[in-house]
């Protein structure tokens, strides 16, 4: 048996004189239904997607296949034609009964099935998996392929097989430097030689201002004034040119357009820019390649330039595998906005993962629509455990933002959904260590 949310179920079963039956149900009502006899093979398909209401019919007849590889074609093709046409974006969480077909055998089938729905959608994503590929080998001589950490404690406690993909010791401490790199160093030498701007409340300012250093180019970064002092200073180490902004969005780009208007610089969104995405796909060819047989990624989600890269390099290279974002209570816009079909944002955010307070792009947001599996929402002393926890059992410095899909794994929401029984290896992305220290070293001072 497979099955899939966002209302996906179908199942596949190969045994001896059995029919080859295809039915559709939308919402409560059988929309299509095809039956044909061959002795090979039982399908049986399921669609219940409240939020869509239209199905293109559609059928392929044949008679008594002599060659099971035949059959295999018409049924890989049936199915996938029943997905592409409908709203569902990728089939992803799935279980394979006893007498069902081999895994190897099923991620053949998701693979048709995701390739032939990212052809379909293809102009919809900024990035995809050859850009992602070709980001990946313009930075890597700049980024630090970062390690990915396990814990025989902390898998004890989630009940789970956690790998840690630790972006927190890339350069600049968070994974921001590899969208940053990949964005400055796809720049032509006449649109880099004008400097580069964005805004930032500090991780990717600072990315910018580092991979600019490494390119010999100026960088102009607009910074809120409640932006982490850390994080400030990092920005002024490597070299970028602060401009001080009010704390809303509104006032960080009002800034930034006028900085623009007076320096020609190239300007670069912090997670709206398909370079951006592609850089932070980087993330996802590593951890599947350093632990190559998790079933999930959790993934901390803001602007979603992170989640839309991890998304869309994980769900191309195995499209079985469970996408998970991680957002706080305090700012949970992309929750809403998943749950809405539409951006959401907020009149305000209180939380203290600072680096989780932005809204969706216009760019990202198809992607977390159509890619990500689900959102877990964790309040902000969950997310405190969980730095905690990665302090003393770890031994790794992390942000809030950082520990925040740690969080999200040992919450009872992620616990008690049934949904999620069956995520047993499941890589967090640690994103970010950079995190002001002064009152841990003002108390060992006294």
């Amino acid at each position: 048996m497979i099955t899939a949310r966002d209302g996906v179920y179908f199942e596949l079963h190969s045994f001896p004189f059995c029919y080859c039956s295809i039915a559709i149900y939308f919402g409560s009502l059988p929309s299509f239904l095809y039956s044909l006899s061959t002795p090979l093979t039982t399908l049986d398909l399921t669609m219940d997607n409240k939020s869509a209401f239209w199905l293109y019919p559609f059928s392929i007849s044949f008679t008594r296949a002599k060659h099971i590889g035949f059959v295999q074609s018409v049924v890989v093709l049936t199915l996938a034609s029943a997905l592409i046409v409908s709203p569902i974006s990728s089939v992803s969480s799935f279980q394979l009964s006893a007498f069902g077909p081999s895994r190897k055998e099923v991620n053949i089938l998701l693979k048709v099935i995701f390739c032939l729905k990212m052809e379909v959608n293809k102009e919809k994503y900024a990035a995809d998996l050859s850009s992602i590929k070709e980001a990946h080998a313009r930075i890597s001589s700049f980024i630090h392929k970062t390690p990915v950490m396990t814990s025989e404690s902390l898998d004890a406690i989630s009940g789970r097989r956690l790998f840690f993909k630790c972006e927190c010791f890339q350069k600049g401490g968070a994974f921001k430097f590899r969208g940053a790199c990949n964005a400055i160093f796809s720049l032509d030498d006449q649109q880099a030689a004008k400097g580069v701007v964005t805004h930032s409340s500090g991780n990717h300012a600072a990315a910018l201002a580092l991979a600019a250093k490494l390119r010999g180019i100026t960088a102009y970064v607009v910074i809120p004034k409640n932006a982490p002092e850390c994080k400030v200073q990092n920005v002024l180490r490597y070299g970028g040119q602060i401009i001080w902004s009010e704390a809303p969005v509104q006032s960080r780009e009002e800034i930034a357009t006028k900085v623009l208007q007076e320096t020609g610089a190239a300007f670069i969104h912090p997670y709206d820019d398909g370079r951006i995405i592609s850089g932070q796909g980087t993330i996802s060819l590593e951890l599947l390649e350093q632990a190559p047989l998790i079933d999930t990624i959790i993934v901390p989600i803001s602007g979603g330039g992170l989640m839309s890269g991890v998304a869309l390099a994980a769900k191309s290279i195995n499209p079985a595998i469970r996408i998970l974002a991680a957002e706080p209570k305090g700012a949970n816009d992309a929750a809403q906005s998943k749950a809405a079909g539409r951006i959401v944002t907020l009149p305000e955010t209180n939380t203290v993962a600072d680096g989780l307070r932005a809204f969706l792009g216009e760019l990202t947001w198809p992607v977390v629509r159509d890619l990500v599996d689900d959102i877990i929402t964790v309040d902000d002393m969950e997310i405190i455990d969980a730095m905690r926890l990665c302090y003393e059992i770890l031994k790794v410095a992390v942000e809030p933002s950082g520990a925040i899909g740690l969080a999200a794994v040992l919450s009872d929401s992620f616990r008690s959904n049934p949904a999620w029984k069956d995520c047993n290896r499941i890589g967090i992305i640690l994103s970010g260590g950079n995190l002001d220290l002064e009152v841990l070293w003002a108390s060992f001072r006294k």
